[in-house]
Parts: structure tokens; C-alpha cells; sequence
């Protein structure tokens, strides 16, 4: 026996030391019934414990599941429906929707890197550009008019979203906030990981699923990516 009653069984064996005298002048065999109920109480104890310790498991299983079964399962992005975001009511390690590159500089300095993505003025396409900040895990992605459109971290990355979501969080953080207005696609056994979205209030016409949206992937079942998006103006 490898449970706690197993000492309280041994106590009792000390107990008897002192009326194995009395049990001598009796039968043999009243002898041996008494020591197999003694026994079979202390086993008991254990079963139950043993019991308890795998309904306590049981619990933690169900807490992992319930967080799962909170997620809106989708075949394609554009099955996701209306969520609880706004331009205004989300951000990313302080940088909001609309920031300037001057309030960005502001917050972080000088990027790592400077990347300009170049438009297609024939299909209405403008120009924008990106800054990197590798130290930070940090991505930001200006409009033409060098205005905050997108934002992303990935690991090493220790900054956060506005509710506290970031790089290591796990699914039950994310449900914790968003409740059952989380959508994502089946986790990926092979690789191990699963992509999740949380979308806005607003849903163009021309709009595959609603925006501002904020994507997360999860790998091992914790968040190891993390993108705010919405369309340029």
C-alpha cells in the first residue's frame, strides 16, 4: 500500500501489541478474524482515497475540456460570425488602431527594420509599410497615410494585449475573456497546434468574416502567435 492509511494501519498493528497477551489465551481463530478486519478497514481507506485522487483528475481533464467545447469549431474564416471587437476597444503592447508612426517611435524607438510593401495603384492598391522590432517579437503595419493598420508578436516577445492575452497564454486565459465568442479551426494533431480568431463588430460587404479581427495559434496548446488586424481606410 502506498496511500497515507497504510501508517494509520501500522498504528493500529502497534495498538495490538498490547492485548496480543489477551488474544493469546483465546482461540486462534478468533486471532485471525480480528487482524483480517483490521486489514480490510485500512484497504478500504485506501481504495477511497485512491478514489478521490482519480476524481480529483477527472476534474482537472474536465476544466481543459470545457474551455474546448467554448469554441465555435470552423471550416473557413468566413464561417466566423460577429464578435466583441471595436477599433477602439482592443490593442497590443499599447499600440492601438490609428496610432502615427510618431506615437509608435514614441513607445519602442527606432525599429529593427524598415520594409515598404508596395501597393498596385491600377487595382486601388496603395503602398504600406512595415517595422520590425526583433528584440521584442513586435511587428507594425502602417497604412499609406502611416497609420497603425496591423500589429503582431511572436516569441520572444513579452508584451501583451490590452485583456492580458501574449505569447504563453493558454486556451482557458483566452476562453476566460472572450467566453463562447471565440472561433477556430479543429487543433491539428500532427503538428501539434491549433489557430483561433476572436472577431469584431463590423462586417463590410466586401468583408470576408467580421473585423477588427485578432488571431492567435496555439502550439502545444499554448498562444505562440498573435495578429491584430483590421482593412486599410
Amino acid at each position: 500500500m502506498s496511500c497515507n492509511r497504510l501508517f494509520e494501519f501500522l498504528k493500529t498493528i502497534n495498538l495490538l501489541r498490547g492485548v496480543v497477551i489477551i488474544l493469546k489465551r483465546s482461540s486462534s481463530k478468533t486471532w485471525m478474524l480480528l487482524l483480517f478486519f483490521v486489514i480490510a478497514i485500512n484497504i478500504s481507506g485506501c481504495s477511497h482515497q485512491a478514489v478521490s485522487n482519480q476524481s480529483s483528475q477527472a476534474t482537472t481533464v474536465t476544466k481543459s475540456s470545457s474551455a474546448e467545447e467554448k469554441i465555435h469549431i470552423i471550416n473557413k474564416l468566413e464561417d466566423a460570425g460577429l464578435g466583441p471587437l471595436t477599433e477602439e476597444n482592443v490593442s497590443i503592447g499599447g499600440i492601438r488602431f490609428g496610432d502615427s508612426q510618431q506615437q509608435v517611435l514614441k513607445l519602442y524607438g527606432e525599429p529593427s527594420k524598415k520594409t515598404t510593401l508596395m501597393g498596385n495603384p491600377r487595382a486601388g492598391i496603395k503602398s504600406t509599410s512595415e517595422w520590425r522590432y526583433d528584440k521584442l517579437g513586435l511587428s507594425v503595419t502602417f497604412t499609406y497615410s502611416k497609420i497603425v493598420y496591423a500589429i503582431g508578436i511572436t516569441p520572444p516577445s513579452t508584451l501583451r494585449t490590452n485583456t492580458g492575452i501574449g505569447i504563453g497564454s493558454s486556451l482557458e486565459d483566452i476562453v476566460r475573456i472572450y467566453g463562447d465568442q471565440v472561433y477556430g479551426y479543429k487543433p491539428d494533431q500532427r503538428l501539434n497546434n491549433q489557430f483561433i480568431v476572436i472577431t469584431g463588430t463590423k462586417q463590410p460587404t466586401w468583408a470576408t468574416y467580421p473585423y477588427p479581427s485578432l488571431s492567435i495559434t496555439l502550439r502545444n496548446g499554448l498562444v505562440n502567435e498573435i495578429s491584430l488586424y483590421t482593412p486599410t481606410p
